[in-house]
């Protein structure tokens, strides 16, 4: 059993999603959890909800806004004031893209998107590990996407390049944190049956979504927050720098009709 017990776990993007799984996740294997993000109400109701589930003060409410340089640097200060430390950050927090093609977008939006995606990632890792120096121990885990891997056939070059930019960050900041005895590591969802997708998809969204995945089987956020639990813990005490897809095999058959390919796969089968 993984154990977090006296240790602190700052969730960026806590309050919801695969932030909130997270969260719970951490909380449940002992450990303390602040839960930051943009919405105080919603965080406040994440972190009672929390505390009444696991029958003690586990998780603690800060609000700020990752692109926000001092709300940020607050948000570490006020966390080390309330708890004493912090051994795990996890970055949780994100916008979506456009949905245009880069012809179609304006700076503006594209600079948003960067501004939330990776610069609130810059901020939210820099403030981690100036206490992790202190502590010379610590772990960073990324979320980022299978966007920042691969590309979107839809558009969306500005969260492509946001989440590019996370999986190089990650790489970047593993290489000069390791003298501190804190590794940095990057989560690389396909699909994940948060809330958002379900009221954005319709009805019986994971069937649907399902059918385009080898596994069968759509991610839920409890998938990613188990990842990041096993990547935070000692037992992934040697990796440090990579970046780790949680798909289902979603992106094994790029470029491929995958409904098409499970039809011949069934004819060769049948041979």
């Amino acid at each position: 059993m993984i154990e977090f017990t006296n240790k602190t776990v700052v969730v960026t993007g806590g309050g919801s999603g695969i932030g909130f799984a997270c969260a719970r996740a951490f909380a449940s294997a002992g450990a303390t959890v602040v839960l930051a993000g943009r919405r105080a109400e919603v965080l406040e109701n994440a972190a009672t909800t929390l505390n009444d589930e696991l029958g003690r003060e586990c998780a603690i409410a800060i609000p700020a806004d990752v692109t926000d340089e001092s709300a940020v640097a607050n948000l570490f200060v006020t966390a080390v004031e309330r708890t004493g430390r912090v051994d795990v950050l996890i970055n949780s927090h994100g916008t979506g893209g456009s949905g245009n093609f880069l012809v179609d977008m304006d700076a503006a939006t594209f600079r948003a998107t960067l501004d939330t995606n990776l610069t609130g990632v810059f901020l939210a890792m820099r403030g981690a590990l100036n206490q992790m120096r202190e502590q010379s121990a610590g772990v960073i885990v990324n979320i980022a996407s299978m966007a920042g891997r691969r590309i979107s056939n839809s558009g969306m070059g500005d969260y492509v390049a946001s989440k590019h930019g996370v999986v190089g960050l990650t790489m970047q900041a593993a290489a000069e944190a390791a003298q501190w005895n804190t590794r940095v590591v990057a989560i690389c969802p396909g699909t994940v049956l948060t809330e958002m997708i379900q009221i954005a998809r319709g009805q019986n969204a994971g069937e649907k979504l399902a059918k385009e995945i080898p596994l069968g089987e759509v991610a839920l956020p409890e998938d990613v927050a188990n990842l990041a639990l096993f990547l935070a813990s000692d037992l992934a005490g040697k990796i440090t720098g990579t970046a780790i897809d949680i798909d289902g095999g979603q992106w094994l058959p790029v470029h491929t009709d995958y409904a098409k390919w499970v039809r011949r796969r069934n004819l060769m089968n049948q041979m």
